[in-house]
């Protein structure tokens, strides 16, 4: 997987987010995925607020227009919502992926990446229904894991 780190995103609280999920690794192996779930909720209710929302979506459009991708699509709930947010802010044309609508370049969204399992899904999807080029961005990415699945796509991680 191609994993990109774009800059950092401190908006209201996702600094401790990214260290509690850099210290991931220090974790025994049987808390390692409930902490990182619970990474993963707290992130949920943070981009709740309209500000961090806002401001995620926005970093979104500039990865979207910088890899020409046309149309966005979430790779979770989190994601879609991300993803919505982005395509409303961006007024310029962008658009949610669906699979009518043949859009050769994709950009996959979602807020959390641990495993890459949800991306990989997403991109697969994707590609199975016409897009022939797919690019993934995150919020926040935890670190590798040997067991992950490859991704054969970029993913450009806005906060590291």
């Amino acid at each position: 997987m191609g994993v990109k780190r774009d800059r950092f995103l401190d908006v209201g609280g996702v600094k401790p987010l990214v260290d509690e999920l850099n210290n991931l690794e220090n974790s025994p192996p049987a808390e390692w995925a409930l902490r990182a779930a619970a990474v993963g909720e707290r992130l949920e209710r943070l981009c709740a607020a309209g500000d961090v929302l806002a401001r995620a979506s926005a970093e979104i459009v500039k990865i979207a227009k910088r890899e020409q991708c046309a149309a966005l699509l979430g790779a979770s709930a989190l994601g879609e919502r991300l993803a919505g947010a982005a395509v409303a802010s961006a007024q310029d044309g962008l658009r949610i992926w669906d699979a009518q609508s043949n859009h050769y370049s994709v950009l996959v969204v979602d807020g959390l990446m641990v495993s890459g399992s949800q991306v990989a899904q997403a991109v697969s999807f994707a590609r199975s229904h016409g897009a022939r080029r797919t690019v993934a961005a995150v919020l926040m990415s935890a670190p590798p894991r040997s067991q992950s699945p490859r991704v054969s796509t970029d993913v450009f991680v806005v906060s590291s």
